[in-house]
């Protein structure tokens, strides 16, 4: 299936910050408006929202990045614009913006879609990180492709579609590091391909308000 969305892209320019800066990027703007729960994922009578985020907060090449779609769109306009300053641990930065909204398509493809992942993908679990570090290099190229299947997956399942078409998925992929929720973990950068159109900046795996698995095709 194949269908049309809605995305806002939202950057604040005058602004640089570190990667690792992205939680507090969301916190700064979710506590904006704390009512509004597609800002921060969380329910009113506490725990989370346990479904694909409708805002995605990142930092990409320093610059203050936000992501929505969904009620998301609606969430972020009527927060951010009145805005003139963003408060990020002790700093306090002069606060502009440019935002626009596109209609990408997202859904099922003929052909193999090129994509990089612009920020590190958290794709372990406790589960299969486990796993991971007692397989052989063939074995963990297995695991990593069905897990990326798995989240383009949940992915699509969070926004409403169905996959109709079986995923091919090939990776190239790299280990590096991330801090998840203040403990180190094995992530993933590099290259992949699958037969599925993901919109620009959207991200996959673990933690993806947070800023992690961001994918740019190319």
């Amino acid at each position: 299936m194949q269908a049309a969305l809605d995305v806002l892209y939202l950057t604040c320019p005058g602004v640089k910050l570190e990667e690792k800066d992205a939680p507090r990027l969301r916190g700064f703007l979710a506590g904006q408006n704390r009512g509004e729960a597609s800002l921060h994922n969380h329910r009113q009578e506490g725990g989370f929202y346990y479904q694909y985020p409708f805002v995605q907060y990142k930092i990409l090449s320093g610059v203050p990045t936000v992501v929505a779609w969904g009620d998301g769109i609606r969430a972020v306009i009527e927060t951010a614009p009145e805005l003139r300053t963003m408060q990020i641990g002790n700093e306090t930065y002069p606060m502009s913006q440019d935002y626009l909204i596109r209609r990408l398509p997202i859904g099922d493809c003929g052909e193999p879609v090129q994509y990089r992942f612009a920020t590190s993908w958290a794709a372990l679990n406790e589960q299969n990180y486990a796993r991971y570090l007692d397989m052989d290099d063939l074995e963990r190229a297995e695991l990593l492709r069905k897990t990326l299947a798995g989240n383009i997956l949940s992915m699509a399942k969070g926004i409403g579609l169905t996959v109709e078409n079986r995923l091919e998925c090939r990776c190239w992929l790299r280990e590096t590091t991330l801090q998840l929720k203040g403990r180190g973990m094995i992530g993933f950068t590099g290259h992949f391909s699958v037969n599925y159109l993901i919109p620009d900046l959207f991200g996959l795996g673990k933690s993806t308000a947070r800023g992690f698995g961001t994918v740019l095709k190319g």
